[in-house]
């Protein structure tokens, strides 16, 4: 009987510690602040906004403001690049491609200068090609092509610097590496972002197709999506490739993500030079693949990712606080003056506790893990 009653006491102890744990893993914050500026914003925002915080796998904040609906589907433009992102590295993860590929391997009209174009340039804004205004090539824009035939336009327009020397802020490039996973692939793009991304983590409102129906998606900024799908994304990448229990990407493949992908050299354009009066260390920001690296320590480093597009869609992380945020809108006045102010708020307001951070191009941390399906030297300094 003693026994029973130690039993019983020890799964009462344990019932309450459990209880403890799940309280502290879900820990509430005073966003009075936050909320002040999102309304602010919102008052400047015709479309207003929507707003979801996660931190530890809970949702700690999900509110809206202004005219905006719950969970609507917008145009998320450059925030499209981190999804597209994922597809280029699931291809490297099972060996279909490497980033160390030159484009010119699956597209033979990739000569002269652009012979020497790697998947990696074409994803991290290093190929060369003229910037974002005005487009390089009317085709970005075009929905009644095909992503051959505007990588074929692409491949004919004369590079602004040479490949490899700079880091120019251009979609261009991005369009050439999809038509590259197409080839590599042997399937659509718009397949290959259902296959390998949207099906995995349950997206059923998030799509290339925000001008409708098309065979020549936007790599770069042709997507829309919702609150919840996009957060199901960062949870994933916030999970190093894994997302309730199933693997999307291997740890190495996100890992490889946020890491600076432009190897050092120049800024040459980054739209973040314009962000100058809200953070002077702004237009240092490194990119990495489809997302940017922000709050560079002295050695290159960061915890901070981000994907902010031009309508104001803005989804970033912070692995330091285990955060994951999208803020969903879709107007062209754009988040930016307030983006700034709500990161000071939640670093103010929320303690870090995460990893260490990552940046620097160059080596691992580790080993894959064990399910990891690939070997690393698809991802790294490999010529094939």
């Amino acid at each position: 009987m003693r026994r029973v009653k130690t039993i019983c006491a020890r799964l009462m102890v344990a019932m309450l510690l459990g209880s403890t744990a799940m309280t502290a893993s879900a820990q509430s914050y005073d966003f009075t602040q936050l909320d002040r500026l999102l309304r602010r914003a919102a008052a400047n925002l015709p479309s207003g906004l929507e707003v979801a915080i996660v931190q530890n796998g809970h949702e700690i904040y999900r509110k809206r403001f202004g005219r905006w609906r719950q969970d609507r589907q917008g145009a998320i433009a450059s925030s499209t690049k981190w999804l597209s992102g994922a597809v280029i590295l699931s291809l490297v993860d099972d060996g279909t491609l490497s980033l160390d590929d030159k484009a010119s391997q699956y597209l033979p009209y990739m000569t002269g200068e652009k012979a020497s174009i790697t998947i990696r340039q074409l994803m991290s804004h290093t190929a060369g090609f003229g910037g974002e205004f005005p487009l390089v090539n009317r085709c970005l824009g075009d929905p009644s092509t095909t992503l051959d035939l505007c990588a074929q336009a692409l491949a004919a327009t004369p590079l602004q610097i040479p490949p490899g020397t700079g880091l120019l802020y251009s979609g261009a490039g991005m369009q050439v590496a999809g038509r590259v996973a197409e080839v590599a692939s042997g399937k659509d793009w718009q397949t290959l972002f259902r296959e390998r991304i949207a099906i995995p983590l349950g997206l059923e409102s998030t799509d290339y197709e925000y001008k409708g129906p098309t065979q020549n998606p936007r790599i770069s900024g042709g997507g829309r999506s919702t609150a919840s799908d996009y957060m199901k994304f960062l949870r994933m990448i916030a999970g190093q490739g894994l997302f309730e229990g199933r693997r999307v990407l291997s740890a190495q493949a996100v890992e490889t993500m946020l890491k600076d992908q432009t190897r050092g050299v120049p800024i040459v354009e980054s739209p973040f030079q314009r962000a100058s009066q809200h953070d002077p260390n702004a237009a240092s920001n490194r990119y990495g693949i489809g997302n940017w690296l922000e709050d560079l320590d002295q050695n290159g480093e960061t915890t901070w990712n981000s994907s902010p597009g031009v309508t104001g869609w803005t989804p970033f992380i912070d692995r330091s606080r285990d955060l994951q945020v999208v803020v969903a809108t879709e107007s062209f006045r754009g988040f930016l003056p307030y983006y700034y102010p709500m990161k000071e708020i939640l670093k103010n307001l929320i303690p870090q506790t995460g990893p260490a951070p990552v940046g620097q191009s160059g080596g691992h941390a580790g080993q894959p893990p064990v399910d990891a399906p690939h070997p690393a030297n698809h991802f790294q300094g490999e010529q094939r």
